[in-house]
């Protein structure tokens, strides 16, 4: 194990640890989910509240790590390990920090949820653009459309394009979420820009390669 995924695993065990922690501190009923503006919306049980989600840290961890070991495209896996345990590390972190946040709610501290999640939400969005810019085609990791599978020419040009469509989806989050601090726009109005951004770069993802491959065909 290297020591990216030893960091990652220690975020894991650290969020689990925590929850133990806490457990007899907490009252029998807590707040499990928070609306973008930052108002509670949602109820669960002590041990739904603090254990459901360190056990989906490690749930993610283990399939994030297991599932490359049955790509059928072996002979990239050693090329893109390196790239996929930053990845796995960035969204281990960033669910490790959501954790420490909904903690420090329990404790009594009291902050805007959805300003600790939309600015690390569009820090992981640049950082996954980041580090699939360059990987080989495979099965788990990176925009995975039959025309990128099976051309890797159009594997290529989809991540290197793919590769800015993230980073500037997650530079506009936190612009926008910078810009809701000074009430240009409201929480909901910043989700809101963010989904329809996300929703544009989902359907990119699968009509750019669909065109490259049609081009290809003429």
């Amino acid at each position: 194990m290297n020591k990216l995924k030893i960091i990652s695993l220690l975020l894991v065990i650290l969020s689990i640890a925590m929850s133990f922690w806490l457990y007899p501190q907490m009252p029998n009923v807590l707040p499990n989910h928070w609306g973008i503006n930052g108002q509670v919306d949602g109820y669960a049980s002590k041990e739904s509240a603090l254990f459901c989600f360190p056990l989906l840290l490690l749930v993610i961890f283990i399939l994030l790590n297991w599932l490359p070991k049955a790509d059928p495209k072996q002979e990239n896996i050693a090329f893109n390990q390196k790239y996929l345990d930053r990845v796995i590390l960035a969204i281990m972190f960033f669910m490790f920090a959501i954790n420490i946040g909904t903690s420090a709610l329990y404790l009594g501290y009291s902050f805007n949820f959805g300003d600790l999640m939309l600015p690390l939400l569009g820090l992981l969005f640049v950082f996954i653009g980041k580090n699939i810019e360059n990987i080989k085609p495979n099965w788990f990791f990176g925009i995975r459309t039959p025309w990128t599978i099976n051309d890797e020419a159009i594997w290529v040009k989809t991540h290197r394009t793919g590769s800015k469509m993230f980073g500037g989806l997650g530079i506009s989050l936190i612009i926008i979420w910078a810009l809701s601090l000074f009430k240009f726009f409201s929480k909901e109005i910043v989700f809101l820009i963010f989904m329809g951004e996300m929703i544009a770069v989902i359907v990119w993802s699968f009509v750019y390669p669909y065109l490259l491959w049609k081009k290809g065909k003429k």
